[in-house]
């Protein structure tokens, strides 16, 4: 295609995608917010090959977002979700690990009280025969409504009072100290 000839839009779409622009600008859209502020700029009459250097957009590029605005308007212009690759589990598959972590890593005879991403990623591999990364795991977890935990560091041993009592009277004498020796 050589260019996209006689684009023009009327003021009722101009009005249109100026509303859509300042929505899409709002919610930090920004790859919709470009494409509409080319269309706008392109539909107004400017040359192309001059919209396509001041947004710094290769030509061929501005042609496409046109030609998708001619067929499907401004939803053609959105990005949609990208479907990637699809996963290796089947939807049984999902549901019996789902079960599987429920139960608990004891009751499949580990000895660790709580599942970690590797220690999942192997159970997948030697009960489904599919390897998966560690990241990849927590993605399917959370896909199956589990999310990442961590434990809170406590110390056993610790003291709330002797700790308040260290702050309000041994932490400030340190610090005049420093500021002592700093000071010579």
């Amino acid at each position: 295609m050589m260019g996209v000839r006689g684009f023009r839009l009327t003021e009722e779409q101009r009005h249109t995608m100026r509303s859509e622009l300042d929505r899409a600008h709002g919610n930090k859209e920004y790859a919709l917010s470009l494409k509409l502020r080319c269309i706008l700029a392109a539909g107004e009459g400017r040359p192309q090959k001059d919209v396509a250097a001041v947004f710094k957009v290769p030509l061929r590029t501005l042609e496409w977002w046109i030609q998708q605005f001619r067929a499907e308007g401004i939803s053609g212009l959105v990005n949609g979700p990208y479907p990637g690759k699809s996963c290796r589990l089947s939807a049984e598959e999902k549901t019996e690990l789902a079960v599987i972590i429920e139960e608990g890593p004891e009751a499949r005879g580990l000895d660790t009280g709580v599942w970690t991403a590797p220690v999942v990623a192997d159970l997948v591999a030697r009960r489904f025969g599919v390897r998966y990364s560690c990241s990849q795991i927590r993605r399917i977890l959370h896909g199956l409504g589990f999310s990442v935990q961590y434990p809170r560091q406590k110390l056993s041993q610790a003291d709330k009072q002797r700790q308040a009592t260290w702050l309000r009277e041994e932490l400030p004498a340190i610090k005049k100290k420093s500021a002592r020796r700093a000071a010579c």
